[in-house]
């Protein structure tokens, strides 16, 4: 039987030049975003959402193209979608030159759809007649749309941490990974 003697390093106890191919090799061998890393941040934005009267099942994202969009998008509370835009039902009453709010209200009817990209189509009807609304969709597809990019920065700056440096050194130190000298895995 032969016995052979092999040291073995952890991360820190590399040298500088080392850690850099160690830290090279992990980001390629995609270390921190294997998996799907960008689910909380869907949760939340899920939520802000919800907090405009719409829903989602999921995102689809291109971060180097710098595109996304929403699968099966739906406006669930009209209303809330007109307050977070600025015209709540009390605003939209003024729009359309009816004076009493209390005395309209149920009757009107907003047939309301979004596409996966943002734009908002609403049409609303007063006792069967067609009100058009200057700008409504607009403003409020304008909105959303601004709400998507926002989450798109957010994943752009999560990626861009999960592949730093300081991440990808700290995921080698919390799960322990040992090294031979020049970097090789133990």
């Amino acid at each position: 039987m032969e016995v052979e003697k092999v040291e073995v390093y952890k991360f820190d106890e590399l040298s500088e030049e080392v850690k850099e191919e160690v830290i090279d090799r992990y980001r390629n061998n995609g270390i921190n975003i294997n998996y799907e890393w960008w689910d909380y941040l869907f949760e939340g934005f899920n939520e802000e959402l919800g907090e405009m009267g719409i829903a989602c099942e999921s995102f689809g994202f291109d971060l180097y193209r710098g595109e996304i969009s929403m699968e099966k998008p739906h406006i669930k509370d009209d209303n809330k979608l007109l307050v977070k835009g600025g015209c709540g039902k009390e605003l939209l009453a003024l729009k359309i030159n009816q004076e009493d709010y209390e005395d309209w209200e149920g009757e009107y009817e907003c047939d309301a759809g979004i596409d996966e990209n943002g734009n908002i189509t609403m049409e609303f009807k007063k006792l069967g007649e067609l009100i058009d609304i200057e700008n409504l969709e607009e403003g409020l597809s304008d909105m959303v749309r601004d709400k998507l990019q926002d989450f798109l920065k957010s994943l752009r700056d999560e990626e861009e941490y999960l592949t730093s440096d300081e991440s990808i050194s700290e995921s080698i130190r919390i799960n322990e990974y040992t090294f031979l000298k020049d970097g090789k895995d133990w």
